[in-house]
């Protein structure tokens, strides 16, 4: 059978930068982003660097608005520092 209506949000949350991104692009948006984060923190200095935040651990089919409100505490708790 087929996948009727999706519900839910239709955008998933970056977890690393909490902007929300289409379900199909965030996979992609993600590396770019990880990418994004290593390239700013390398080039402060070594006492100020911030690890990359660290992907949701969630259930394997969770909702997306499991994954977002875990992406949103991650973002808050580890990149908003």
């Amino acid at each position: 059978g087929g996948k009727t209506g999706q519900k839910g949000p239709r955008t998933m949350v970056c977890y690393i930068c909490g902007r929300e991104f289409g379900r199909s692009s965030i996979g992609i948006h993600e590396k770019q982003c990880a990418q994004k984060w290593e390239e700013i923190e390398s080039q402060k200095p070594k006492h100020e660097r911030r690890p990359l935040p660290k992907r949701p651990e969630i259930q394997e089919g969770a909702t997306p608005e499991e994954w977002n409100e875990a992406a949103k505490a991650i973002h808050e708790s580890q990149a908003m520092v």
